[in-house]
């Protein structure tokens, strides 16, 4: 889409005028995405620069990048990424980047890097526009599996990360049981702000009735 069509969307939808605070409102929008995008276009460099630190920098980076799109997807849903098999597979995508061999080429290969965060982007957007199609008792199922999978990585990190380290792996042995250490707490913080955020949602909610 050329400028002149971005522009035009501020102030029209399907011959509908937008009002002040509309225009506004579609302006702020706009910037954030644009930003988010150039901002992570830009730090790919930078971060692929510091990942052999420790492994779990690019876990964090995932972290970061999975949370900021779920978060547009959510907010700017499409209907044409809501499908249960392209769930499926941004899902997949997802996960993909995580096992052992995709993890070690994406941490030694600069191009892969961008590969992996470009794709776990889009998908993480899919995600978020899907959350409102489907049912709260899936949403949490799939939450749960993330914590499920995301407690045996720590686990497998800490106990024998043979498949994540040397010689596959830029990184040694003696580098992942802090990073899983590190990475498990992260993931508890995650969850602890989750059920938060769902029980005050819904004490909120039943006040309403």
């Amino acid at each position: 889409m050329n400028l002149t069509n971005k522009v035009k969307l501020l102030f029209f939808n399907n011959n509908h005028f937008y009002n002040y605070s509309e225009r506004v409102n579609l302006f702020k929008k706009y910037i954030i995405y644009e930003a988010a995008i150039i901002i992570i276009a830009g730090y790919l460099p930078i971060s692929f620069n510091i990942l052999s630190i420790s492994p779990s920098i690019p876990m964090l980076v995932h972290y970061a990048v999975v949370a900021l799109f779920i978060y547009f997807g959510y907010k700017e849903s499409r209907d044409i990424f809501k499908n249960p098999l392209l769930l499926l597979l941004a899902l997949t995508i997802i996960v993909t980047w995580h096992l052992p061999w995709f993890f070690d080429l994406a941490t030694k290969n600069m191009p892969v890097w961008i590969l992996d965060i470009f794709s776990i982007s889009f998908s993480s957007f899919v995600v978020g526009s899907n959350l409102k199609a489907i049912s709260s008792s899936i949403a949490i199922f799939l939450f749960a599996l993330w914590m499920l999978g995301e407690s045996f990585l720590c686990y497998y990190w800490i106990v024998d990360p043979t498949l994540y380290s040397r010689p596959y792996s830029i990184y040694y042995a003696e580098q992942f049981p802090l990073a899983g250490t590190i990475m498990f707490l992260v993931m508890n913080l995650v969850g602890v702000c989750v059920v938060i955020k769902i029980l005050i949602t819904k004490v909120f909610n039943d006040d309403q009735y």
